[in-house]
């Protein structure tokens, strides 16, 4: 468990609703997992789905967000 969940607002109501606006829930769960184990604490799903719905790659972009914090972490 990632810790993912309804304290998030997931649920398989919103999941289904982005999924019907034509979004890929499959990205946007696996980004979010991504994101948390990444340490990136400022995405959330309203974020992820957002992206997504914009025809951005999700799972890019958590990469990038990942590498940011990264980098700040070393920064200091």
């Amino acid at each position: 468990k990632n810790g993912i969940g309804d304290d998030e607002g997931i649920n398989a109501k919103t999941l289904e609703e982005h999924y019907q606006a034509g979004g890929d829930v499959v990205k946007v769960v696996y980004a979010l997992v991504a994101a948390r184990k990444g340490n990136v604490r400022d995405f959330d799903l309203d974020h992820a789905m957002t992206i997504d719905r914009m025809g951005n790659d999700v799972l890019e972009v958590v990469k990038i967000k990942v590498q940011l914090a990264r980098k700040m972490e070393k920064a200091g």
